[in-house]
């Protein structure tokens, strides 16, 4: 499903961060006083984040993370580390007597500073940690856009019809075409599920996926050359500059 830890953090991210933001703009969708509401969230977002980086040996390890992570080290690498130098060896694991229960994410309990300690001894629960601190991370940034965009009014509910007409018995050019926009950075800055874009698309103009898109697009790359790129780019490339042509033409004949 990913091919390495570093797709797997960012896919986890991004999905949580979607689940969030759509329950905020529920939240705000309903609500009586807008600037009440956006006013909890905003705390509500602060307190989360000091809860995930307390105590100090837990902040600590929140800092080495976002170093490391700004920097462009693979997760493998950043996990491997945060473990040796927060965890413990397998031998003083074993000492540890097993309650049974999770380990939780908000810190409680009087051994605060063995509680990040066994954290980082678990890959498994410091890889859900820094998923869930990340995602807090993102959140706060995008909060101040996320707020403005709710509070805009709608000017105009209208929207104006729009269908895919291209080849229909070519549902792969369709999904060729998101991909490239998607991988550019032209939609959602190249973050979120890409099949979750292509289907969202593919609704909004009313091409109907086959149950196999995702394995058919898997099949045209494969089956390609290194060099070769699909009709589709190319139509759009020389329908662009038919359209600019005409437009160059137009305005030379008016003077």
């Amino acid at each position: 499903m990913y091919d390495n830890l570093t797709d797997k953090f960012e896919k986890l991210v991004q999905r949580y961060l979607s689940k969030i933001e759509k329950h905020l703009k529920e939240r705000l969708s309903i609500a009586k006083d807008w600037e009440f509401v956006t006013g909890e969230i905003s705390r509500e977002a602060n307190v989360i984040e000091n809860m995930l980086s307390s105590p100090q040996k837990a902040e600590e390890l929140t800092k080495d993370f976002l170093s490391q992570y700004k920097s462009g080290t693979s997760m493998e690498n950043i996990v491997a580390d945060l473990r040796n130098r927060y965890g413990m060896n397998e031998e003083l694991l074993n000492t540890i007597s097993d309650t049974g229960k999770p380990l939780e994410v908000i810190w409680s309990g009087e051994d605060e500073q063995g509680n990040v300690t066994r954290l980082a001894s678990d890959e498994r629960q410091l890889l859900r940690f820094l998923v869930q601190f990340m995602t807090v991370q993102q959140l706060k940034q995008r909060l101040p856009d996320l707020l403005t965009a709710e509070q805009a009014p709608v000017q105009n509910d209208y929207i104006y019809p729009v269908q895919w007409t291209a080849n229909r018995d070519n549902k792969t050019e369709f999904v060729q075409l998101i991909y490239a926009l998607h991988e550019a950075g032209y939609l959602n800055n190249g973050t979120g599920e890409i099949t979750k874009i292509v289907e969202s698309l593919a609704d909004t103009l009313s091409v109907s996926l086959s149950k196999n898109w995702q394995s058919n697009l898997s099949a045209s790359i494969h089956k390609s050359n290194s060099d070769y790129q699909p009709p589709i780019f190319g139509k759009i490339a020389t329908a662009y500059g038919v359209y600019a042509d005409k437009l160059i033409t137009a305005k030379k004949n008016n003077k």
